[in-house]
């Protein structure tokens, strides 16, 4: 259940290693960074179903488009996790300049049963993305990739337990 803080202007540097984050939320106070330098940043929620609000909308952990600013992962970011226990996500505003250092792609995984990605309130700005969510894609604003592709699957699990969507409104 415990957050992750990291301190105004302190950062942390794997020196070219990858970096597994896990914590109810993630704190990363004005100046703080986080590098990877050309390996990946994995990071996951400490209990199962654990929501994740990506940019302006909150959830149990919230990154915010600022603090997604402050990572730099020279083999992408995975926000949710690799277990079967993701729980859903909002991604509400990430900029191009939020997401800029996390190249070559941003993975956004809920894989826990009935889990969804949605994107709603403003549009998002990634170099590159890939959705995987176990009950659906929810695309409510834009979605934009910069410098690579996008690939979204409603259906991870590849089960017709629930009902998976990929849906586009308004």
């Amino acid at each position: 259940n415990g957050t992750l803080t990291l301190q105004t202007g302190k950062t942390i540097t794997t020196n070219n290693s990858d970096l597994t984050i896990t914590a109810w939320d993630l704190d990363l106070q004005t100046s703080a960074s986080v590098t990877t330098g050309t390996k990946s940043i994995l990071i996951t929620g400490s209990k199962d179903a654990q929501t994740i609000g990506l940019g302006a909308t909150g959830a149990n952990m919230h990154i915010m488009d600022s603090e997604l600013q402050r990572m730099t992962a020279g083999s992408g970011l995975v926000l949710g996790g690799a277990t079967a226990s993701a729980g859903s996500m909002t991604v509400n505003g990430i900029t191009a300049a939020g997401s800029n250092n996390l190249s070559p792609v941003v993975t956004l995984v809920a894989h826990d049963n009935g889990a969804s990605v949605t994107f709603d309130t403003a549009g998002s700005t990634f170099n590159a993305l890939e959705v995987q969510a176990d009950d659906g894609v929810v695309v409510k604003k834009d979605i934009t990739t910069d410098t690579g592709g996008m690939y979204l699957d409603g259906d991870k699990d590849n089960s017709n337990a629930s009902p998976d969507t990929l849906h586009s409104i308004g």
